[in-house]
């Protein structure tokens, strides 16, 4: 149950402030041009970052992965907030697509680890299910946030926050040996 809230949270944070760059980097007041080619080169860096996950994962084991994934998509999120300048969109943006680019091989290791391999087509299917009420959640809700605050910086705030809490329990939950 705590991977899928911890998975479920990421997974909307990703959906969810992807949709909202845009928006984002216009806010800062970069033209459309410039957030089209911001957001681009961070779609790059997150298609080229997958085998990234892969080899965490080969590496250093699920557990130490996913932690190392949880902390940087905080450490993006802090960057988000405080970057004021298109290059410092640019090195959030790298570092946003780095981690949510190793996010989906990670989460399928970490699921494989779990589940024996007999179940593990129906858990994580199911697993992925369970998530949708709090993916589904993120992209209105940063939506929201932005409408009332006029900034997008609160919802930095609190996805570093979530992404904090999202490490205690995986730090929590899985055994040294994942």
């Amino acid at each position: 149950f705590r991977s899928v809230i911890v998975f479920g949270l990421m997974s909307g944070a990703y959906s969810g402030f992807s949709l909202h760059l845009f928006l984002h980097y216009t806010d800062t007041g970069i033209s459309d041009a410039q957030a089209a080619a911001l957001l681009s080169f961070t779609a790059i860096v997150a298609v080229i970052s997958k085998p990234l996950g892969g080899w965490l994962v080969d590496r250093f084991g699920a557990r130490t992965a996913t932690l190392a994934l949880v902390g940087g998509c905080a450490m993006a999120m802090v960057s988000y907030a405080l970057a004021g300048s298109i290059q410092t969109l640019y090195v959030s943006g790298a570092l946003f697509g780095l981690t949510f680019g190793g996010f989906v091989p990670v989460q399928a290791a970490l699921f494989s680890r779990l589940f024996p391999d007999a179940a593990f087509g129906r858990v994580y299917g199911s697993a992925r299910l369970c998530m949708f009420p709090v993916v589904s959640g993120w992209t209105p809700l940063i939506g929201y946030v932005h409408d009332v605050t006029g900034s997008y910086l609160a919802m930095f705030r609190i996805g570093a926050t979530v992404f904090l809490i999202a490490g205690i329990l995986v730090y929590a939950m899985l055994p040294r040996s994942f």
